[in-house]
């Protein structure tokens, strides 16, 4: 519409009659409801579940409740001129519980499909910001729901940007985008899950969400395609960790590392880029090696990858990998900062029952 694509955010309207004041609303005693106001900074944007029970109208989130304090006109179709807006003639009464079903990040501001109980309409989430936007007291709501939907349409804007690069893309256009989407990822809040991606939109930049954590994964897509095109390219030290993440094939999402591969980076870059999670890599394997012996799981699942235990015996696998992964993790740990993931990994790695890292109970 209009020339841009539309973001559809469909929303259905609960019935309020257990809210403060609900009981009074009628639409022939409603004030004159918002028709437009200017683009003005909004006051919720600093908003958080810590400081306030408000939330920023940008960034409302699928399968969460929410109100709104002020009266807010909805429009028949997307930028629809002030005129059409009063004739159409239809609102949001304050107070009035709303949920999310849907939401897409692609244009800016979003616009929000609204239908309420005698109609529907649009509603951009500029007109939005001048009221205050109220998520519902209800075991749906995610506190960090509005942190998970700027790292989705953080990851949303290097798809645009990797449609934009084309057919033709350099290497370090494409070493870069990666080098985003792994920073976006480190940096998200430590809540469970993650708001997915269209997947057209996934599967073009590598990112799918596990199966069983529910969060983005990433197969390393924009890393291999860079080091496809030039393997000895100024940027090798960060092209050629691509040759460690492997993806299944039938649906490209990450796959067992390849340990072989990681310690041919190691002992190319010791101190390269990728040094720390390649390290990190290798002492998961030895540990999920030690873990199979130490707590009696007769799995194999690293072993075949490790070419330095196929001819031990499984007393000497145990005190091999053990060994062995304490040595690789040290390394990890002197290459980069210790975050709360790699303490933790650090502080319960030998318990039994085991937490593995590429094993399966």
């Amino acid at each position: 519409m209009l020339g841009r694509r539309h973001i559809l955010i469909a929303v259905t309207l609960l019935a309020a009659a257990s809210l403060p004041g609900a009981e009074a609303l009628a639409n022939d005693a409603l004030p004159p409801p918002v028709v437009g106001a200017p683009a003005v900074p909004s006051a919720l944007a600093a908003c958080s579940p810590q400081e306030g029970n408000c939330v920023d109208a940008r960034f409302l989130v699928r399968g969460q409740s929410y109100r709104a304090s002020e009266v807010i006109a909805l429009a028949p179709f997307r930028d629809a001129p002030a005129e059409k807006v009063r004739t159409y003639n239809q609102s949001i009464p304050p107070l009035t519980a709303f949920s999310i079903s849907d939401v897409v990040f692609d244009v800016d501001p979003p616009w929000y499909l609204v239908t309420i109980r005698f109609g529907y309409g649009w509603v951009s989430s500029t007109l939005l910001a001048v009221a205050k936007i109220e998520p519902l007291d209800n075991p749906r709501f995610d506190c960090c729901a509005g942190e998970k939907a700027r790292v989705r349409e953080s990851l949303d804007k290097v798809y645009r940007q990797r449609n934009e690069l084309g057919k033709s893309p350099s290497v370090e256009q494409l070493v870069a985008l990666d080098a985003n989407i792994r920073k976006i990822l480190r940096e998200r809040p430590t809540c469970w899950g993650d708001t997915p991606l269209d997947e057209s939109k996934g599967e073009a930049i590598g990112l799918s969400i596990g199966h069983y954590s529910g969060a983005f994964e990433y197969s390393g897509k924009l890393l291999r395609e860079a080091h496809a095109i030039d393997p000895k390219s100024a940027s090798r030290s960060r092209t050629l960790y691509s040759t460690i993440e492997r993806v299944v094939a039938s649906s490209q999402t990450p796959d067992l590392p390849d340990f072989r591969a990681a310690k041919s980076y190691l002992h190319e870059f010791p101190r390269g880029p990728f040094a720390a999670e390649a390290s990190l890599k290798l002492a998961g394997a030895y540990k999920d090696a030690y873990l199979t012996r130490h707590c009696d799981h007769h799995l194999d699942c690293v072993a075949d990858q490790l070419d330095d235990l196929k001819d031990k015996s499984p007393s000497e696998q145990k005190i091999y990998s053990k060994k062995t992964a304490e040595s690789y993790l040290q390394q990890s740990l002197r290459l980069r900062t210790p975050d709360q993931h790699l303490r933790e990994w650090n502080d319960g790695w030998q318990e039994c029952p085991p937490s593995y890292d590429f094993c399966a109970d």
